[in-house]
């Protein structure tokens, strides 16, 4: 941990993790909700998804997908 905190990767993690944060912060989020990828309006928002999906299935494998 000391080792990544002293790189660079901590704080691009960090930031990573903070903006959605503050996307959702003090909203009231609906679990039935659906990702529909036909939205996407940039690269970058296709390769969080994909990463986000690679991420769930191996954390955890058989959880309800959220995309269309």
């Amino acid at each position: 941990m000391e080792t990544v905190a002293q790189g660079e990767e901590l704080s691009r993690i960090v930031a990573a993790y903070a903006r959605p944060t503050r996307i959702v912060r003090g909203k009231e989020i609906d679990s039935s909700w659906q990702v529909d990828e036909a939205l996407f309006a940039v690269p970058e928002e296709r390769a969080l998804w994909a990463a986000y999906k690679q991420t769930v299935s191996i954390l955890h494998p058989g959880t309800r997908r959220l995309h269309k």
